[in-house]
C-alpha cells in the first residue's frame, strides 16, 4: 500500500523485503532488486536478455514485467535457509496471459545453483500451485480451484508454510487475504510434510 498504509517492516518475522522503489534500473530494465532488510543480498541479473522490463507505475509504485524468459536470481541467505519450520512469501501478481506455467518463486535444485528442492510457487493456466519438498524430488503439491487468477487483474498472493500444523495443512495459499481450499497431490513418491529442506546456493 502507498502513503502511510501497511509497511512490511511491521511484521516481526520479516527476514527479507525485495522493494522495487529502492532498486536499480537502466535502459528500461531492472538490473538489481534490492532487499531493504538485508542490503548485502540483492536479487541480480547480468544477462540483459533476461532482465525484467520496467512496467507502468501502479498506485504510485514501480512494477516489473516478465516476458516469459526473464528471471532474477536471489542467493539464499542464512536467514532464509534457517527457516525450515516456518516460511512465508508474498507478492503482487498480474498475469498478461493464463496459458502454460508461469513460475513466481522457485527454491529448487535446477534454479540458480540451489543444492536441493525446497518450495515452488507458480501458476498453471488460471490455477495457483505451491510445492513443498520432503527430500529429493519427493513432496506434496497444493492447487487452488480454477479461475484463481485472471488476465490483467492484480492479486495479492501469499504462500505460508508452518510445520507445526502437520502434513498437508503445513502448506497454505492465500489470494487477496482469503485462504484457498487446496487439492493436494504427490510429487515423486510423496510422503508426509514435516520441516523443509535447507538448501544452499
Amino acid at each position: 500500500m502507498n502513503g502511510g498504509g501497511f509497511n512490511p517492516r511491521s511484521v516481526p518475522a520479516l527476514s527479507a523485503w525485495l522493494r522495487l522503489a529502492a532498486s536499480t534500473q537502466s535502459g528500461g530494465e531492472w538490473t538489481q532488486i534490492n532487499d531493504v532488510v538485508n542490503a548485502a543480498n540483492p536479487v541480480t541479473q547480468t544477462d540483459a536478455d533476461r532482465m525484467t522490463a520496467v512496467g507502468a507505475a501502479t498506485n504510485g509504485l514501480p512494477t516489473m514485467v516478465f516476458d516469459g524468459t526473464d528471471v532474477h536470481v536471489w542467493p539464499l541467505s542464512a536467514t532464509i535457509q534457517n527457516q525450515a519450520t516456518k516460511f512465508g512469501f508474498a507478492c503482487w501478481y498480474k498475469p498478461a496471459s493464463v496459458s502454460g506455467t508461469q513460475i513466481i518463486l522457485t527454491m529448487s535444485a535446477f534454479a540458480g545453483g540451489a543444492s536441493a528442492n525446497r518450495l515452488q510457487l507458480y501458476t498453471f493456466g488460471s490455477q495457483v500451485f505451491a510445492e513443498a519438498y520432503i527430500s529429493g524430488n519427493n513432496g506434496r503439491a497444493g492447487a487452488t480451484a480454477s479461475s484463481a487468477v485472471a488476465i490483467g487483474t492484480w492479486v495479492w498472493l501469499r504462500l505460508e508454510y508452518d510445520s507445526s500444523r502437520g502434513g498437508d495443512a503445513n502448506l497454505k495459499l492465500y489470494i487477496g487475504g482469503a485462504e484457498q481450499s487446496l487439492t493436494y497431490s504427490n510429487l515423486g513418491a510423496g510422503g508426509t510434510l514435516t520441516v523443509l529442506p535447507q538448501p544452499t546456493g
